[in-house]
């Protein structure tokens, strides 16, 4: 079973604490986007609206992008994301190793 599905079958409420977990986690709190930036997806997928999750709307709604936002030209997305994955990689190694979600 692949990550995504693992979360969408979890209860809604059990994801939100285990974002509230990782939010809160030493290595994500030093940082106010990926937090945000986590919320926002998990949210959006929990409102099965996952395919909105393109780069420009996390541009303008997460990172603050303006409307006309160019995700091609501007990394903020990809560069924040890559960082993202390898947080929750370190995350669930660690500290989140138990974590039932």
């Amino acid at each position: 079973m692949d990550s995504n599905a693992a979360m969408i079958d979890a209860p809604t409420e059990k994801v939100r604490q285990e974002v509230n977990r990782i939010s809160g986690s030493d290595l994500f709190r030093r940082s106010e986007r990926l937090p945000a930036f986590l919320r926002y997806v998990v949210e959006e997928t929990l409102a099965g609206r996952g395919d909105s999750l393109k780069a420009y709307n996390i541009g303008i709604k997460v990172f603050g992008r303006p409307d006309g936002f160019n995700a091609d030209k501007d990394a903020i997305v990809r560069v924040e994301a890559q960082r993202m994955r390898g947080l929750l990689e370190r995350y669930y190694l660690g500290e989140g190793k138990s974590s039932p979600v």
